[in-house]
């Protein structure tokens, strides 16, 4: 299964000219814990250059904490971003996340175009759902059971072991 059924395609960015306080105010505002640093000056559409987590904001403020509320997102933000492709397979993804110890991605198309955002979690809830599918099997095929095979009847049965004493 590819990416494409699960991703994201609101993904929250911040100018990569952003400061780290409207990082932090993006994330509380969306409940989300990542922003996508873009550069919006190349293309009509914001190409990813960057990704800053609220970890990332709390070990920036963990190191120096008189960080001043204007300091540049570009300082915090890690740019070296894992991305993948919306025609990735879920698998493929999972390698790709645990190789390079990342919980989420941004997803872009062939154009380098941010189109959405995919997380660990995502996955996750994806697989979750599978399984509990997959374990419906069990129940549906014990349900088919005792539909086409018939107890015996009691006296049947007792019959049947009196003559074996015999």
């Amino acid at each position: 299964m590819s990416l494409s059924k699960i991703i994201k395609t609101k993904a929250i960015t911040i100018p990569v000219t952003g400061t780290v306080k409207e990082a932090a105010k993006l994330m509380y505002k969306n409940h989300i814990g990542t922003v996508v640093v873009v550069d919006k000056s190349k293309k009509s559409k914001p190409i990813p250059i960057g990704i800053v987590t609220d970890r990332d904001i709390a070990i920036a403020y963990g190191k120096v904490p008189e960080l001043a509320s204007d300091y540049s997102i570009k300082k915090v933000m890690t740019s070296s971003v894992v991305m993948c492709s919306p025609e990735d397979g879920i698998y493929q993804t999972i390698v790709k996340m645990r190789q390079n110890g990342v919980r989420r991605m941004p997803v872009i198309d062939s154009n380098d175009e941010l189109v959405g955002l995919i997380a660990s979690d995502d996955i996750l809830m994806l697989l979750g759902e599978e399984l509990s599918d997959l374990s419906q099997i069990f129940s549906s095929e014990k349900m088919k059971e005792s539909k086409t095979i018939k107890p015996q009847k009691r006296g049947t049965q007792l019959k049947a072991s009196s003559r074996a004493n015999l």
